[in-house]
């Protein structure tokens, strides 16, 4: 096996574990944290996350990617992905319930605001993980 290929194996490794923490993110709260471990699935998400990066970041300096971070890239698919979390609170798939002491919110114009933890943006307020560590 070559380094590349290792490194892919190494990816194809990390990205089921990030996965994995976004799942407990899901069943257990962002900010709930799992007995025995220091951080919350926030902070852990982000761990996993960078290690993805690593390993992307050293498949660059084998030359087998051309670049990491795709500032345009992630720029549309914030773009597309807003589109559809629009949709989706529109056809009353996403759920969102007021939490009016979340120091997260901020409103961002007379309709819209944003959850600064979770950095997504949505109509109404809702509890993020602030929340679960009170």
């Amino acid at each position: 096996m070559t380094k590349t290929e290792t490194l892919l194996t190494c990816l194809a490794e990390e990205c089921p574990e990030t996965a994995q923490r976004i799942s407990k993110a899901l069943r257990f709260s962002l900010g709930e944290i799992q007995d025995g471990q220091e951080y919350s699935n926030a902070e852990r998400i982000v761990y996993e996350f960078n290690d993805i990066v690593a390993v992307m970041e050293m498949l660059k300096e084998e030359g087998a990617i051309d670049k990491v971070i795709d500032k345009e890239a992630i720029e549309l698919k914030k773009k597309k992905l807003n589109k559809w979390l629009d949709y989706s609170s529109k056809m009353g798939t996403m759920d969102s319930a007021c939490c009016f002491s979340c120091s997260n919110w901020r409103n961002t114009s007379s309709d819209r605001g944003e959850c600064k933890f979770l950095n997504i943006y949505t109509i109404e307020k809702f509890h993020c993980s602030e929340y679960a560590r009170k």
